[in-house]
This record gives C-alpha cells, sequence and structure tokens, in this order.
C-alpha cells in the first residue's frame, strides 16, 4: 500500500467516513475493485481534502521540529570525567606494570584506556591458569589473552574502580609472580612501553 493511500483510509476511519474494518494492511482485501472505489470516494470528501491539506502545510514545520530536537544535546551523562578516570587508571596499570618488566601488547599512544593486553612473562615458571587463580585469591580478575598469537594477559580498567584500585592490581600481580617464582617478566616487543 502506497503511504498517502494508507494515510487517507487511516484518516478516513479515523474521521468516520469509513469503517475502520476497510482500513486493513491485508492485500487481499486491498485488491477487492470494492476498495478502489471506496478509496476514491474518501479521497473525494472535502473533509478528507481539507485534513491533507493541513498535513502537507504542516510538514516543513514538522521537519524543522524533528530537526531542532535532533540537535538537542544529550543530558551529561559524566562522560568527560568518567573518560579521565579510566585514562588514569590505564596510565596508572601501564606505569606500575611496567615497573614489574611487564610490557603491553600495543604501545601506548593507540592503547585504548579500557582494557590492556600485557605480554605474559616468558620465565618458565609462569602459567596463565595458577597466575590468574592467585591473583584472582587477592581480590582481581584477570583475563586470559586470547586475541594474540603471543602468550598474553589482559586486565580491565574501567568500572567503579579508581587509580588506587589499579596500584593494588599491580601489588597483586607483583605479589603472585614472587608467589609463583617467576623471575625472568621482561618479554621481548617491537616498541617499548610508553
Amino acid at each position: 500500500m502506497r503511504p498517502r493511500r494508507s494515510a487517507i483510509l487511516l484518516l478516513a476511519a479515523i474521521l468516520g467516513s469509513v469503517p475502520s474494518a476497510a482500513f486493513a494492511p491485508d492485500l487481499t482485501a486491498q485488491a477487492d475493485p470494492r476498495a478502489g472505489e471506496q478509496i476514491r470516494a474518501i479521497a473525494a470528501n472535502p473533509a478528507v481534502q481539507e485534513a491533507f491539506r493541513r498535513i502537507e502545510a504542516l510538514d516543513p514545520w514538522g521537519m524543522e521540529r524533528l530537526l531542532e530536537l535532533t540537535q538537542i544535546p544529550a543530558p551529561p551523562f559524566g562522560e568527560a570525567a568518567r573518560g579521565a578516570r579510566y585514562r588514569k587508571n590505564c596510565d596508572t596499570l601501564i606505569d606500575g606494570m611496567a615497573s614489574l618488566g611487564l610490557r603491553t601488547f600495543l604501545p601506548r599512544a593507540v592503547q585504548a584506556p579500557i582494557i590492556v593486553t600485557f605480554h605474559a612473562p616468558p620465565d618458565p615458571a609462569y602459567a596463565f591458569k595458577p597466575f590468574y587463580e592467585k591473583v584472582k585469591a587477592r581480590g582481581y580478575l584477570l583475563y586470559p589473552g586470547k586475541l594474540t598469537q603471543v602468550e598474553t594477559f589482559r586486565v580491565g580498567c574501567i568500572g567503579a574502580i579508581d587509580a588506587n584500585e589499579m596500584r593494588n592490581v599491580v601489588a597483586a600481580v607483583a605479589e603472585t609472580l614472587k608467589d609463583m617464582g617467576v623471575k625472568q617478566v621482561i618479554s621481548s616487543r617491537r616498541w617499548p612501553c610508553g
């Protein structure tokens, strides 16, 4: 059904010129020859014609209002402050892990402040599963690095946490590596951390 024809039928049903049953999206009902006669009769109705003139006259005004609505700024949700906190969390985490000798997978210039991927220590005493469990026992969850071809692990920087929490994560990682007997943490990279 063409939009104008649908609108005529709907408007006519609203105005009471035709029973609402005549406005049927059923294609077989629309193919009925009597439907065309009814539509022509409705379209010829002066009240319907006047209603469409008013609708069409309001169209530019309606478009202007719609454009105005789309330009209303969204209410502040604290995006700037949250983004700054996430960036500080990320920087604190990267700096702390670097002090342990752990290096990020991505260079800092392209690192988003959401989740940071670190190279796993190349030490034979390191294994992700026990590392994960021991850090978890200290109150922090890590993510396995499944998105790279080298062994990595990931740490999130977002949520209701701050830079102090990131320092605590670094401390938990340092204690865990010490408990595991991991001595070699510096891994080879194509670019330096930072």
